[in-house]
């Protein structure tokens, strides 16, 4: 990931590892709507708190998420559609795991009418030196919760065809019925195609799944109760490919059915260590 104010971000995923790697990085285009010079801003404070919530999983604030360049963030409301933009890179220390994050946001968009929100964005994860050996152990406890239903872990687990055994139920949206994985997966050499062609619910555990645990989730889901103890993510219709170390190609639509993990707040490093055994 390459980003530099005034130039356009460049992704690219490196499949052979060389001595140096070359991309070119192009001047930024920024190209308006057209707009009308108002007195007012067209956006208020609830906008922000929702961008915030949606990028974070959580208000920002001193001890949890903690944003070092907010002033930086530029947003503009037409009607009720909400756009955000930042020409830098977002500053964040998540004082929940002990990361310093740096997030690329390539784009932001909440359509209130529909309450449909867009968003597309890289984030870079450093490790923060811990104080004492003790607010380290806090970061790597709460790291492993994280980690544990997260979706980098399930794709990991998808990959090995195991996500019963590694904590995550798929199922179909409309009857709670379990997705056999030949239906949605084509195994190919060294990677994984999934193919969702119609809405599918994934409850992330971080155990695996008894079939009690399976009949009190179906309780929980068939009375909509929103007070879930585990998170719950909608896994929209998408082509992706999934490589064994849980990163993917293409983009993965999901959507947040409960607040319980939502944004940066719910991310470790791609390369976090893979957990066997979880006691959380």
């Amino acid at each position: 990931m390459f980003s530099h104010i005034g130039y356009q971000s460049v992704f690219h995923k490196i499949d052979t590892p060389q001595d140096t790697h070359q991309y070119n990085a192009e001047l930024e285009t920024v190209e308006l709507d057209e707009i009308v010079i108002m007195a007012a801003k067209t956006y208020r404070q609830c906008d922000v708190n929702l961008f915030w919530r949606m990028i974070l999983g959580e208000m920002p604030s001193k001890r949890g998420m903690e944003i070092l360049n907010q002033e930086n963030v530029f947003f503009y409301k037409s009607g009720n559609i909400l756009k955000a933009s930042c020409r830098e890179p977002v500053e964040i220390i998540n004082h929940h795991t002990g990361y310093r994050i740096r997030y690329v946001l390539q784009s932001f968009e909440h359509d209130y009418r529909s309450n449909k929100t867009e968003f597309y964005g890289m984030p870079h994860f450093e490790e923060i030196v811990s104080q004492n050996s003790r607010e380290q152990e806090i970061w790597e406890k709460k790291r492993g919760k994280v980690y544990a239903v997260s979706l980098n872990r399930f794709l990991r687990a998808l990959y090995r065809k195991q996500i019963l055994e590694e904590g995550f139920n798929l199922v179909t949206k409309q009857v709670f019925l379990p997705v056999p994985l030949e239906n949605i997966l084509q195994v190919e050499p060294d990677v994984v195609q999934l193919n969702i062609e119609e809405p599918l619910m994934l409850f992330c555990y971080s155990q695996s799944i008894t079939d009690q645990m399976i009949r009190d989730t179906y309780h929980t889901w068939l009375n909509r109760s929103e007070a879930s103890a585990i998170p719950i993510q909608e896994l929209l219709p998408t082509q992706i490919t999934v490589y064994s170390d849980g990163t993917y190609s293409g983009t993965l639509h999901t959507r947040v059915v409960n607040q319980y993990m939502n944004g940066l707040l719910s991310m470790v490093p791609v390369e976090y260590p893979e957990i066997t055994k979880h006691n959380f």
